[in-house]
């Protein structure tokens, strides 16, 4: 299965779902959806009803990401969430390093 997935991921996308069993990340109102295709990798958070979250550690992590990885991180909002985009993530393991940066450490399993 894990050949299977890793063929796959060179052509299509990783979906929240498929990271959720993969890697063991348990719901912690961080991304809803995690997208990496052609090397770009976007996780989507809810910008409604999220006010704790977004005062909470997780999102300060993601934050300060973004703003110290200011070549290859970005965040926009759109539609009522929050898209964040990671350029150059060549693989599912740097995927997997930069969650764990992300402040997912305890979620992502290694």
């Amino acid at each position: 299965m894990i050949q299977y997935l890793n063929s796959s991921l060179k052509t299509g996308s990783v979906f929240w779902e498929w990271v959720k069993t993969s890697f063991g990340v348990h719901s912690n109102n961080s991304f809803e959806k995690l997208t990496l295709k052609k090397n770009l990798l976007k996780g989507y958070i809810s910008a409604t009803d999220n006010e704790a979250y977004f005062q909470g550690e997780t999102f300060g992590n993601i934050v300060s990401y973004v703003q110290t990885h200011t070549r290859t991180a970005s965040m926009k909002e759109r539609k009522e969430q929050l898209i964040v985009s990671i350029e150059e993530v060549k693989s599912v393991q740097a995927a997997k390093r930069i969650l764990s940066e992300l402040g997912s450490e305890e979620k992502v399993g290694v």
